[in-house]
Order: structure tokens, then sequence, then C-alpha cells
């Protein structure tokens, strides 16, 4: 008998405790939920106000090659973004290259001003043949958006890329975080809160590879710091924000790429000095001239095989030249050396591949 109820006793206390964890652990379940939510809904609420955005940044790239040399590029970008008309144009001003300690590192890309809209990439520069030498004239090349370059540290800046990491706004990143949930146990993906920030820590390969997001729900449910780590690659992420017109958009970024095997590192400081948010923008701030084409510069779309030749601020669909049609070839040579640079921008940047996908 007394055997009997010590088993009895047994029984009901392991059924409590069961019972105990079961719930403990779906509310770690809940809250987790309730945290990501709540940063998904800052961060869109935030972005939801923002209708145009101009300004200039200040930028410092450098990469430390695998020899040992250094090359450090300061430039400054004027950027404008309209959501109505969902076009972003940027015109970058090279201000100077420095070297040191031997040779092998990336030349100034002869690819200075781009532009988003009507679902297509307009981009102004010399061609390649000449962009060393950056003089004669110039080409404005169109072609279809999905081939742009991507990323805090490609030659293409991007504004919005600042609201989340590697491309991929932050609420979008959570929300995929959110739809996988039940694919990723507690003690692989936590998410906790302390204060205004909301800390994302996703975890895989025992450990070996890491993804940390900190998300500051006071200011807009924006992405204030960010690292990760695998065996080849580490990256860390910091920014920081600034209200302007009741919208929270970023006033410093500062990024930092190594790869592990090679030593090479990549690091890229960006400091806002103007912010200008939902002033009226006209449709001529994303015009052929805004962009930089003068008069006689070349415009080669991609998607048609037309050139046509740009006459002036007045002029914004250019001019047939003669014989356009005799530059298909070299058109599409020269689409096929923008593809090389541009995969060779992605592959020089050492994006983590995504621990989900």
């Amino acid at each position: 008998m007394k055997y009997w109820r010590s088993a009895t006793n047994v029984f009901w206390r392991s059924s409590i405790y069961a019972v105990v964890i079961s719930s403990n652990l779906v509310v770690a379940e809940e809250a987790r939920i309730s945290l990501l939510k709540m940063a998904i809904s800052e961060h869109r609420a935030n972005l939801a106000k923002l209708e145009t955005w101009q300004g200039q940044v200040e930028l410092e790239d450098r990469r430390s090659g695998e020899n040992g040399s250094v090359q450090t590029i300061n430039s400054t970008v004027e950027f404008v973004y309209d959501r109505n008309s969902n076009a972003t144009r940027w015109n970058t001003t090279y201000l100077g290259e420095q070297l040191s300690r031997g040779e092998g590192v990336l030349p100034i890309p002869g690819i200075m001003n781009a532009m988003r809209k009507d679902g297509a990439m307009w981009r102004l520069g010399w061609p390649i043949a000449i962009a060393q030498e950056r003089s004669g004239p110039r080409e404005v090349l169109i072609y279809p958006e999905e081939l742009r370059a991507g990323g805090m540290i490609s030659f293409d800046f991007d504004p919005l890329h600042y609201f989340g990491t590697n491309g991929q706004l932050v609420s979008d990143r959570l929300s995929h975080l959110l739809s996988n949930i039940e694919s990723l146990p507690a003690n692989s993906f936590a998410v906790d809160r302390a204060g205004s920030r909301v800390t994302c820590l996703l975890t895989s390969n025992k450990g070996r590879n890491i993804e940390r997001y900190e998300i500051d729900l006071q200011r807009g449910g924006n992405l204030v710091y960010m690292n990760g780590a695998d065996e080849r690659v580490k990256e860390e992420c910091r920014l920081e924000f600034e209200e302007q017109g009741g919208v929270w958009v970023p006033r410093m970024f500062h990024f930092s790429n190594a790869n592990l095997r090679t030593g090479v590192r990549m690091n890229r400081t960006a400091q806002w000095t103007v912010n200008a948010v939902n002033e009226e923008l006209g449709p001529e701030m994303f015009s052929l001239a805004a962009l930089g084409a003068s008069a006689g510069d070349r415009v080669t779309d991609t998607r048609t095989g037309t050139v046509t030749l740009f006459k002036g601020l007045s002029d914004e669909k250019g001019t047939e030249e003669p014989n356009s049609r005799l530059r298909t070839a070299f058109v599409l040579v020269n689409i096929g050396l923008l593809v090389i640079v541009l995969a060779a921008a992605a592959i020089i940047s050492f994006r983590r591949s995504r621990n989900i996908k």
C-alpha cells in the first residue's frame, strides 16, 4: 500500500510538472509572437508616414585586401525618394581615393548616378571601356530593375536599404521569421525585450551560425543593431535614427564585414548631413537632367535595343541616333559587362547566406 501511494504521488507530481512546463512553453511562444508583431507593426507604421525623402550623405568605404592593401574611398551622395511614384534617385560625387600597402584593390566604379523608376533602372556613367579615364561622352543605360545591385555596401545607394539589412526591410525579415515560427524552436530562436528594444536571436548549426537583430520600438521600430556570423563571414551593423517630420529616418550607419578565411574586410560609414521628409517633389526630380545627363550623352534602352542622344533639359526621351540599330551588338556586350560588374560587386560584398530561406 505504501509503495502504491508513493508511486501515485510521483505520478501526480510528474503530471503537474509536465503541465507547468507545457504552460510555460505556451506563454513563451505567445510572448515571441507578440513581440514580433509589435516590432513589425511599429516599423511598418513608421514607413507608412514616409511619403518623400531627400537628403545628403557622406560615405567612407574601406576595403582591406588579402595582401595587406587598404583602399579608402570618400564620396557624397545626394538622394531623393518618392513613395507615390515608387521612384528613387541617387547622385554620387567621389571626393577622393587613398591606397596603401600594395596593389590589388578595387578601382573607383565608373558608374556614378542611378535612378529607379517605371519598373526600370537608369544608370549614368562612362562606358566600361573608358571608365578609368572618366572622361568623354557618358551613357545612360536603362534595363530591368531586377538587375540592380543590392546591399548596404554596393555602389548603388538605395536609401531604403537603411531601413533593414542586406536589401530587406527589417519588418519583412521579421515577418518571414514569424511565418516560420513553428519550425523555429525556442532554443534556436529567442525573442526578448529590454526597455524599448526587442532582440531577436536566431542560431543554427550547433550555435556556429547566428543572426541577431535589435529593434528600437521608440525609434520607429527600426533596426539599430545587427550582427551575424557563420564559419566563413562575420558582419556587424549599427544605426542611429532621428525624427524628421514625424518619421524616424537614419542619421548614422556603420557596417563591417570580415571574411574569416581570407582576412578581407569591408567597412562602410554613412553620415546623413541633410534629411528632409515629406516635402513636395515634382516630376523633374526624376528626369534625365536630374540624373546628371548632359547634352550629347547617349541613352541606351537595353529592353528595346534603341539608342538615342540626349539633347538637354527639354529633352527627356532623346532623339534616335542614326544607325542606332547597328549598335545592338555593342549594347549587348556592354550589358554583359555590366552584369559581370554587378555580379562581382555582389561577391565582393560577402553577404551572408540566410539561415532561414
